[in-house]
């Protein structure tokens, strides 16, 4: 994605820059027409941060550049000041009666947990700072069943008998299976139209 000028009254379009993202999704003039403040996602970032871009030469420098990502941009009036919003993920399981599930609890922390699902006995299986663990309902006694340090192992699913749990793993985007106890890990596909998504029990 790139800018693009186009007279108000139409006409051609006139390139502002060479500069290209993967995400543009707003921008705000300065208040002096010297440049835009972008909100963009740079195609080797790993988020949505802010930026300057020059109307003259198209030169565009970082004005945030950290872990967070913005979304949004608006400058006052005299663009002394620009506004946005932040977002930051935390993700944890929580577990809840299903009729008051107003009183639900968190059985995790850190903000890295997501894919969470029961087991026939009564345990919850879930993704967990990139790995695949069981725990009791109440978060204790968690048990690491998978070792990735690539990335993360997507959402398990437990057998209906509760001898295994099924996952895809992101170091080669495959359907793993492995033991309720951690062991006897097994690639159970090799196709090269297997992608990152999920797998489950029929």
């Amino acid at each position: 994605i790139s800018l693009v000028e186009v007279p108000v009254q139409g006409g051609a379009e006139r390139v502002l820059t060479q500069k290209s993202w993967g995400g543009l999704p707003n921008l705000a003039w300065v208040s002096d027409g010297r440049g835009l403040i972008v909100n963009a996602f740079e195609q080797d970032s790993r988020g949505w941060q802010i930026g300057y871009l020059s109307y003259r030469n198209g030169d565009f420098r970082k004005i945030s550049n950290d872990l967070s990502n913005y979304f949004g941009v608006s400058l006052s009036a005299d663009s002394r000041a620009l506004v946005t919003v932040q977002l930051e993920f935390s993700e944890d399981a929580w577990v809840a009666p299903l009729a008051r599930a107003d009183t639900a609890k968190p059985i995790t922390s850190g903000g890295q947990t997501y894919g969470a699902t029961w087991s026939p006995d009564g345990r919850i299986v879930c993704t967990k700072s990139s790995n695949i663990w069981v725990m009791e309902s109440d978060g204790h006694n968690a048990s690491q069943l998978t070792v990735n340090t690539e990335g993360p192992d997507f959402p398990p699913r437990v057998s209906p008998d509760g001898h295994y749990v099924v996952f895809v793993s992101s170091q080669d985007t495959h359907i793993w299976r492995v033991d309720m106890d951690g062991n006897n890990a097994k690639r159970l596909t090799n196709s090269p139209r297997d992608s990152a998504g999920g797998a489950d029990f029929s």
